[in-house]
């Protein structure tokens, strides 16, 4: 009898940072002509006056050390200054202090949604089997996004093939993204909390047979009074995100006729995330959505809907009044209904290849951190502009280094990769551009800096890179929420959150 051998874990990676080739490293083909252009001015000023062109040669020297000069997140001192020059902005006008509710200026008294959000307007529609989902619809930028919901399930105890299958399945599902008419944004969130257990205990006590012993029943109300401590809840959404215009250039629907279109397309969606790994997916509610987005602004709520769910009291909840009394957004902190969270933004992916529990660290509860929201944004592309997108990263990069004579490793790996890209999408492997934002969030200012070292240590073990939003941790902590926000279609973010 042979013993049967184990599958190799298969390794993933060959991610790049997508840039730009120039004359100096860090530049740009931006920075590069400004060099150039800089450089014309000068010689052209010399012939007016000498010392014009050397004050104009100095201002050029230093815009240049301002862009090539790049720290460890890739951001240069301009991109810097820039971030600086928005959250002054937005502190001189009072815009980073909200305020809701009958004390302020919205009509009604509503408690309306901050920032990025408070344009959004959420419609209930009902799916091909009468079941009600919810689309979210952004005027700003005329899409419409669908949250779908689910338990994932755990590795732990999953052999090496299915995993290779779920991640398998996982890729072919956002490549199938890309492939859809009309989508323009995909998510992927996963949510760790502190359980109440108030669930738990009516499950239990409906269930248990009043003629036990008391040491069997006091062993179930031990074990229920410690599993909200030992067991915090896990959560994982998909959004996906529509345009209102399925191709460009055609006319815009309206939102009855997307509810129309959405009711064919959800459930689908939703059978085909089961077999990624996600567990059994749903189609989310208004009434979950709401809730969600409630409890994510002031965490004190989450206790008070599951005790209304398990005294089986309905509630009702509105979209007006989903939003926080009051928030305020500092430059590297967001302060919101008796809670502060910070959202980092990824700037470094893992270098070298990994496996599929890379993230593991990251996503995982952690102690020192009571409210954790781990997301990916994906820019799905169809499969001509992939092509168009991986020859221009090949030429860039084989452009960046014919005009440096020397090249150093990191610039050698990057245009290897560059050609690793390019095979492997002829090989008919999709694009797929990606970004990560992780928030934390706990009640009490004093434990921030005990957020920030647990973060900094899980990031650390999963082999990435990350960054504060400085700035905007309004609009970071918004879009990091399974709402279907995509920074790169809103035009005033910028630094490493405009990025993704």
């Amino acid at each position: 009898m042979t013993i049967q051998e184990q599958p190799r874990p298969r390794q993933y990676g060959n991610w790049r940072r997508p840039r730009t080739a120039g004359l100096l490293s860090g530049m740009g083909s931006g920075g590069t002509w400004i060099m150039i252009v800089g450089l014309i001015i000068v010689m052209a000023s010399s012939a007016v006056s000498l010392t014009l062109a050397v004050v104009l040669a100095l201002v050029l020297f230093v815009a240049i050390i301002l862009i090539a000069w790049r720290d460890r997140h890739g951001m240069n001192t301009i991109e810097k200054l820039g971030e600086r020059a928005l959250f002054w902005n937005q502190r001189s006008k009072g815009s980073n202090v909200y305020r809701s509710g009958i004390i302020s200026k919205i009509p009604g008294g509503h408690r309306q949604l901050p920032g990025l959000l408070a344009p959004s307007s959420l419609y209930e529609f009902p799916d091909s089997f009468g079941d009600l989902f919810a689309v979210l619809h952004f005027p700003s930028t005329d899409s419409y996004a669908v949250t779908f919901v689910s338990q994932p399930e755990g590795g732990s105890t999953v052999d090496q093939n299915q995993l290779d299958d779920w991640v398998a399945s996982w890729g072919v599902w956002l490549a199938a993204r890309g492939s859809e008419s009309g989508v323009v944004g995909v998510s992927a969130t996963l949510e760790t909390a502190p359980d109440t257990g108030l669930r738990l205990r009516r499950q239990v006590d409906a269930r248990m047979d009043p003629h036990a012993s008391e040491f069997s029943r006091t062993m179930l109300r031990q074990l229920v009074d410690d599993n909200p401590v030992a067991t915090p809840r896990i959560t994982g959404y998909a959004t996906v995100v529509w345009s209102g215009s399925p191709r460009p250039g055609a006319r815009k629907r309206t939102v009855d006729e997307m509810g129309t279109y959405l009711a064919t397309r959800v459930r689908q969606l939703a059978a085909s995330l089961s077999d990624t790994g996600a567990g059994t997916a749903r189609v989310a509610t208004k009434a979950e959505l709401c809730e969600t987005v409630m409890t994510a602004y002031e965490p004190a709520l989450a206790r008070l809907f599951d005790e209304a769910r398990v005294a089986g009291r309905p509630y009702e909840l509105s979209w007006d009044d989903a939003g926080p009394s009051g928030s305020e957004a500092g430059w590297d902190y967001y302060r919101h209904n008796g809670a502060v969270s910070r959202t980092w933004a990824m700037t470094e992916p893992p270098r070298s290849a990994v496996r599929e529990t890379a993230l593991r660290a990251l996503l995982s509860p952690h102690p020192a951190i009571e409210r954790k929201r781990v997301t990916l944004l994906y820019r799905p592309m169809d499969p001509a502009s992939g092509a168009r997108e991986v020859d221009r990263q090949t030429k860039e990069a084989d452009a960046g280094a014919g005009i440096l004579r020397r090249q150093n490793a990191r610039q050698t790996r990057a245009q290897a990769a560059a050609h690793r890209a390019a095979e492997e999408e002829a090989e008919g492997a999709a694009m797929v551009p990606f970004g990560m934002l992780v928030t934390a969030t706990t009640t009490s200012a004093e434990r921030m800096s005990d957020l920030d070292f647990a973060i900094e240590t899980i990031s650390a073990a999963s082999r990435i890179q990350l960054r504060p939003t400085y700035g905007v941790q309004d609009s970071a902590f918004a879009t990091a929420l399974p709402l279907g926000i995509i920074p790169s279609r809103h035009g005033k973010l910028v630094g490493t959150l405009g990025r993704l």
